[in-house]
């Protein structure tokens, strides 16, 4: 019999990936964070086990060039400006339901 494929709510895949509930929410509200979904009679999202270590180990989205940048910012310290670009394009509304989804988890 095939192995079963691990689910884990937002809280518990944050866990797993070393992040805070509230940022993988944010990466999913921009689409930048690992693949997910909503089953259709639940409130949850749900992540595979599989997809968060397939973000972790490479994100499979991105070319070897953006994936070099990212290594070689990790390395320059330009890490946090990025981030910081990237958070200050949130809109409130997002930042709203990130923590109201993180309340609820």
């Amino acid at each position: 019999m095939a192995d079963t494929p691990k689910f884990m709510t937002t809280r518990e895949a944050a866990e797993y990936c070393r992040l805070h509930p509230a940022s993988l929410a944010l990466m999913r509200a921009q689409g930048i964070g690992p693949k997910f979904f909503r089953p259709a009679d639940a409130r949850r999202y749900l992540y595979r086990e599989a997809d968060l270590i397939n973000w972790i180990e490479g994100r499979p989205d991105e070319t070897p060039e953006q994936r070099t940048a990212r290594f070689n910012s990790w390395s320059t310290g330009t890490t946090r400006t990025a981030c910081e670009t990237e958070l200050s394009s949130v809109s409130e509304a997002q930042l709203a339901a990130a923590r109201e989804e993180v309340e609820r988890d």
